[in-house]
């Protein structure tokens, strides 16, 4: 019997409640530190239900960043915020990270703290179980959408970037990290990233079509790469990961899947692979999503192969 591994990941619609607190913040209204304890209270809660649910493995809901770019910026030497910028083809903007220097964490980002332009620290709120990731924009997609006023090749960006995020990782607690990639892999030497973050503890969220030779580059098999189709993709997922995941619920689609369609999709990818486990997602973090429909479709894939 295929063991279906249900995750979830990236930024998670906050309630009406927290959104209206973020903007009395931002207004000066209501302070930092009451801010901050309201989001570490609505993350244990969303932690809560997403276990509840059935979910095997989630990131910190980062109810505190604005984008997956802006806190992980501001706590880097070497990078300012430069204009907002529509990011990708979707309606929402984030604060471009401009490149002006070397990177290097100048805060410790697991206590308490305010920093400029995002609510406050803490970065990640979850308890660090053996089941949550941390999460970061993966180095491909960092440098897809960053100003590159420096001027570094990806290689020299992406090695630069794997030590800052060594460095900030090294303060939590986490065994794995998940690092999205929401644009295609399309440079090799990803082991100048991956001598930093450990492939054998990542789990690597792609689009687009996998090319092996890439993936090969990062120096060791992945812990799981997930891929949003089954045919060729994840052919090359399954040979480049311990465990493939497949991306089947719509982040941008209200409309619910259906519960035995993905049992059934799931258990032929796993026949026609000779696997005994996959993971099981969502296609974008659901943030593009209204919370109830969010709610909805975690509860979903947590529930997926009962």
């Amino acid at each position: 019997m295929t063991e279906i591994l249900k995750l979830t990941y990236g930024i998670y619609p906050k309630t009406e409640k927290l959104r209206i607190r973020i903007g009395r913040w931002g207004r000066g209204i209501m302070g930092a530190g009451e801010l901050e304890e309201l989001i570490a209270h609505e993350t244990h809660e969303f932690q809560d239900s997403a276990r509840k649910a059935g979910v095997t493995a989630f990131t910190d809901p980062l109810f505190n960043w604005y984008d997956i770019f802006r806190p992980l910026s501001v706590l880097a030497e070497g990078i300012e915020l430069g204009p907002l910028t529509r990011y990708g083809e979707t309606n929402t903007f984030y604060r471009l990270p401009e490149i002006r220097g070397d990177l290097a964490l100048k805060k410790n980002p697991a206590v308490y703290g305010e920093i400029e332009d995002n609510p406050p620290l803490p970065l990640y709120h979850v308890d660090q179980g053996d089941d949550q990731l941390a999460f970061v924009p993966g180095p491909e997609t960092f440098y897809h959408f960053c100003g590159n006023i420096k001027g570094e090749s990806f290689e020299e960006f992406s090695k630069e970037l794997g030590t800052y995020y060594k460095s900030v990782l090294s303060k939590f607690r986490f065994r794995k990290t998940f690092v999205f990639e929401s644009v295609p892999l399309e440079h090799s030497g990803l082991s100048s990233f991956y001598s930093s973050i450990r492939p054998q503890d990542t789990i690597l969220f792609t689009v687009g079509n996998l090319d092996g030779s890439i993936l090969s580059s990062a120096g060791a098999r992945f812990h799981s790469v997930v891929t949003k189709t089954a045919d060729g993709n994840f052919s090359v997922a399954k040979e480049y990961s311990e465990i493939p995941g497949l991306a089947l619920v719509n982040a941008h689609n209200t409309k619910l899947e259906d519960g035995k369609d993905l049992k059934t999709r799931l258990e032929a990818a796993a026949e026609k692979h000779g696997l005994d486990r996959l993971y099981l997602t969502h296609t974008n973090y659901l943030d593009f999503l209204p919370r109830q429909i969010a709610d909805r479709k975690l509860d979903l894939i947590g529930k997926a192969g009962e």
